[in-house]
């Protein structure tokens, strides 16, 4: 029973879940009824921490320049934590907001001003909330292609 008690904690808490969501899939799918207290004690027993034992930092620097060389290497270092938390990997945000500094400084400052140029100088915006939609800025010349209010 504690055998498998702590095999399907440990599968819930590498897909990410929280205590509480882990108690509730416990509860739901297993009929294994514990209190937090029990579950973080069992938790620490088996070595499972979500801020203590972070992976090796080279590997994570190799799976995120490796993901930096594929499409769509303009994600942020929120999407890259998420990733990595679902490809196995133990590490904090901060570590991996770092990691994309070094290895893609260029990315983060297109990322920091908020905005993503095309190669010709144009640029998409939409700004809905105040109901004005600009679908093209040459921003080259400064000419509006077309705007709609």
């Amino acid at each position: 029973m504690e055998d498998i008690r702590f095999t399907r904690i440990r599968e819930y808490f590498l897909l990410g879940l929280s205590n509480r969501e882990i108690l509730l899939a416990l509860s739901e799918f297993d009929s294994i009824i514990i209190s937090n207290r029990h579950l973080k004690r069992l938790m620490n027993r088996g070595g499972l921490f979500r801020r203590k034992n972070h992976d090796n930092i080279v590997d994570v620097a190799l799976f995120v320049n490796n993901e930096l060389e594929r499409p769509g290497n303009l994600h942020g270092y929120r999407w890259f934590h998420q990733k990595l938390r679902n490809s196995g990997f133990m590490i904090d945000k901060e570590t991996v907001r770092s990691l994309l500094l070094v290895l893609d400084p260029e990315g983060v400052a297109i990322r920091r001003r908020r905005r993503l140029m095309g190669d010709d100088g144009t640029m998409e915006l939409t700004l809905t909330t105040f109901g004005i939609s600009i679908h093209t800025i040459n921003l080259s010349h400064l000419v509006f292609a077309s705007v709609g209010v």
